[in-house]
């Protein structure tokens, strides 16, 4: 089982903006055998209203989201997942509104994201189709 990093939106902006404090991130792509790096869930919509109202600028996350992208494990890109979620409630089980996993829709959003270059991205949203081989 691989060990789990759970990235929040001040790791990744400082990712973004080449901040000295998480500088170790950008050269973890060489170390990540053996881990899983994710995008915490609450994080997502935190940066993309950052990025459409322009708090995060467009060619600052155009020019390094790589540094992201290629750290990020591409089969669950976003944490929490639906399995993870379910051993953690407490509660009844949540009625599901979505034929598709929390999976799918976070390697959607990471494709977006990936690419977005502008807020007409943002609103175009993300695509499901063929993702699954991504």
């Amino acid at each position: 089982m691989p060990t789990r990093i759970v990235l929040d939106t001040a790791a990744i902006r400082g990712l973004i903006h080449g901040d000295a404090a998480v500088s170790a991130l950008e050269d973890l792509h060489d170390h990540v055998t053996g881990l899983s790096i994710a995008v915490a869930n609450n994080a997502v919509p935190e940066l993309v209203v950052a990025l459409h109202q322009g708090r995060l600028q467009w060619d600052k996350w155009s020019s390094r989201v790589f540094l992201l992208d290629r750290i990020v494990d591409p089969a669950l890109p976003v944490l929490p997942d639906d399995a993870e979620l379910g051993r953690v409630a407490t509660g009844p089980e949540l009625e599901r509104r979505s034929a598709l996993s929390r999976a799918e829709h976070s390697r959607a959003i990471r494709a977006l994201l990936r690419v977005a270059r502008g807020p007409q991205d943002l609103e175009r949203g993300p695509s499901f189709i063929a993702l699954r081989s991504a």
